[in-house]
């Protein structure tokens, strides 16, 4: 009796590592069909969850633009830098000379950084009420939450290029996995147009503020320039004016010079003249000495001084010899000339017609004073046809003024197809294979405990 209670208390079955390779082996053929079976489950289990959990890949495919696409985007100066004689302008602008030059490749560049952005994408999201649910779910739960919502769906976007040299960007395509077919399309194609819309955006602020950094750029050059022409013209009047007083002053004094000694020598010609006339009155030579009406004349002197009287008939001459009346004693014209010059000195009111060369230094103080190119200069009103290269600074100005880009023919890309809701979900093959897998493993070990339980069976019916 004790010995089969001791047996009850210590079972004979043997544990799972005391299964020789033959209860294994005999265990895998016995339970082949729960093997099976379990394999079968386990990839319908992954397919139905699959199914419950399917998703959709849309996509985008996009081409860089075009040259003509982009040149509107590229303004150019008409501005020429003048050098030579007057008044230079010191532009900064040349003729040709680009304000703006955006090549397709950097417009392309620049769109398909755009497009990846997060905030672009969180936009237009919201814009379409895609995760309405989800925020919807996770307002409860914090912001944190929702940030985590958009996060997972960015990690289904993706951009990839097919360009061999990746430096050169060329056929491009984006896409987008997620449950709503439709959804993911339109999410797509939204977020090219906006992304190529910001883009044009961007650069069209770019042209418009160079275009008007450069009128502002004009406008200083113009009102500097006519400032310094101002200052240039203001600065000749001075000089002219400088010399025209120097000239003035000048002419004046030689006039004024030519006129004291003038009357000087009225004054000195008085005196020689009274002088004669009282010699003349005291030696009774009322008229001139014959011969003295020429410039020369023949007399004849006896030797005395004062005393000279012609006798031809007598013979009487001492000598004989030519006489200048201008070099001759002044008594010799007699009192009745010397009078005459005299009184006629001495009533004249002004000696200027017998100042040497008076009307010409008159003539020229007069053109000196009139000076037309001075007067030019004070009634100019404006200096603007003398600044070289004002005008065409100033035809620039307007045409900048007049830019509009235009709102269509302007391209940051080119879409080569837009992205369509796909038909069918994305099947995920590689998580099938686990699942059978799995299930196959499960079998396994339900045959091989079925093994197990069959031999603790057979050991107690043998006890």
């Amino acid at each position: 009796m004790e010995k089969r209670s001791d047996q009850l208390l210590t079972p004979a079955a043997p544990e799972y590592g005391e299964m020789s390779l033959s209860d294994i082996v005999d265990g895998l053929q016995r339970g082949r069909k729960l093997i099976v079976s379990g394999a079968i489950l386990g990839g319908i289990i992954t397919a139905l969850f699959l199914n419950s959990q399917r998703n959709y890949i849309a996509e985008a495919q996009f081409l860089p633009p075009s040259a003509a696409e982009v040149e509107p985007l590229n303004i150019r100066s008409a501005s020429i830098p003048v050098t030579g004689p007057g008044v230079p302008l010191r532009a900064t602008g040349g003729r040709g000379e680009l304000l703006s030059n955006f090549a397709p490749e950097e417009v392309y560049g620049q769109f398909l950084l755009t497009v990846q952005s997060h905030s672009l994408h969180r936009r237009v999201l919201e814009e379409q009420g895609i995760l309405a649910g989800v925020i919807a779910e996770t307002v409860a739960e914090g912001r944190e939450a929702l940030d985590e919502s958009f996060r997972e769906w960015e990690s289904d976007f993706s951009l990839q290029s097919d360009s061999p040299d990746p430096d050169v960007l060329g056929f491009v395509r984006i896409s987008q996995r997620g449950k709503d077919a439709a959804a993911i399309a339109l999410f797509l194609n939204r977020v090219a147009e906006l992304a190529e819309q910001q883009v044009l955006d961007n650069l069209k602020r770019v042209v418009f503020t160079r275009v008007l950094d450069r009128r502002s750029e004009i406008e200083t050059i113009l009102v500097n320039e006519r400032t310094r022409a101002a200052s240039v013209r203001a600065d000749e009047i001075l000089r002219m004016e400088e010399s025209q007083a120097i000239d003035v002053s000048h002419l004046r004094s030689l006039i004024e010079v030519r006129q004291r000694q003038m009357e000087v020598r009225n004054i000195d010609q008085v005196a020689r003249l009274k002088e004669a006339l009282a010699i003349a009155e005291a030696a009774g030579m009322e008229d001139p000495l014959p011969g003295l009406s020429g410039t020369t004349s023949l007399i004849a002197l006896d030797g005395i001084a004062g005393n000279a009287r012609s006798t031809p008939s007598s013979g009487a001459v001492v000598s004989r010899t030519k006489v200048d009346i201008n070099a001759t004693p002044l008594f010799f014209r007699g009192t009745k000339m010397l009078k005459a010059e005299l009184e006629a000195i001495q009533k004249r009111t002004s000696s200027d017609p017998f100042v040497e060369d008076l009307r010409l230094l008159e003539e020229q103080l007069q053109q000196v004073l009139a000076n037309p190119e001075l007067e030019a200069l004070r009634n100019r009103g404006s200096d603007d046809p003398f600044i070289q290269g004002l005008r065409e600074l100033e035809v620039e100005g307007q045409t900048l003024a007049a830019i509009k880009l235009p709102d269509e023919g302007l391209a940051a890309m080119i879409f080569d197809q837009k992205a369509l809701p796909p038909g069918s979900p994305l099947i995920g093959w590689s998580y099938l294979l686990p699942g059978i897998l799995l299930g196959l493993a499960i079998g396994v070990i339900l045959a091989l405990l079925q093994r197990v339980l069959y031999l603790q069976r057979r050991n107690r019916s043998a006890a």
